[in-house]
């Protein structure tokens, strides 16, 4: 406490330098005033409009990102938006659904058909298990649905259709880590794997 009443004192005693004259002072004093009128001129309304404004920009940069198709700028974007969708609800159908699509939709270009299988395959090793029977059910409903439209797509070239098995694959997977019975499935994929 004693440093404390000795520092005050001591400021109170300081001198103003020679330089710094009475003009100085009055310098200091307008660019003080100029700062006070600006902050006063920014209103809680403006700030709040301003929050307003950059909510709706994002919204509407999310909403133009959903209709993003592999290799586009806004794809990445998409791929975020549905993972943190299926991290705080727990419900990963809406991903999967969107990643399967983009697979299927992106037939035509070799590069962009290889970003959408691997963030389709991504998006199958983040699952989680379901928070309740209702989403457990659904999933499993989903990833049949999506086996069975890879099985009916048809790619020209072996890359490709070896890229395709390996989705199927991936998509057969994540059933049987969703049924449980991840043992049953490998144990059922190399029985058919020596069958062929």
């Amino acid at each position: 406490m004693e440093s404390l009443e000795k520092i005050k004192k001591e400021y109170i005693n300081t001198q103003t330098p020679s330089h710094f004259s009475q003009s100085g002072w009055e310098t200091l004093q307008s660019k003080l005033d100029v700062q006070a009128k600006y902050n006063s001129h920014f209103p809680p309304y403006k700030m709040a409009s301003f929050t307003l404004i950059a909510i709706l920009l994002l919204g509407s940069i999310l909403t133009t990102a959903q209709a993003a198709k592999p290799g586009s700028l806004l794809y990445p974007l998409k791929i975020v938006s549905d993972d943190t969708k299926a991290k705080i609800s727990g419900d990963y159908d809406t991903a999967i659904k969107h990643r399967a699509q983009d697979v299927i939709d992106s037939q035509a270009s070799q590069e962009n058909f290889d970003q959408a299988a691997q963030q389709y395959i991504q998006t199958l090793q983040k699952l989680q298990q379901p928070k309740n029977q209702k989403n457990e059910q659904a999933l499993k409903t989903t990833l049949k649905e999506q086996e069975q439209k890879f099985r009916q797509v048809q790619y020209k070239d072996r890359i490709s259709q070896e890229r395709l098995r390996e989705i199927i694959r991936e998509t057969r997977k994540a059933q049987g880590e969703v049924e449980g019975a991840k043992d049953d499935w490998q144990h059922n994929e190399n029985r058919r794997n020596n069958d062929n």
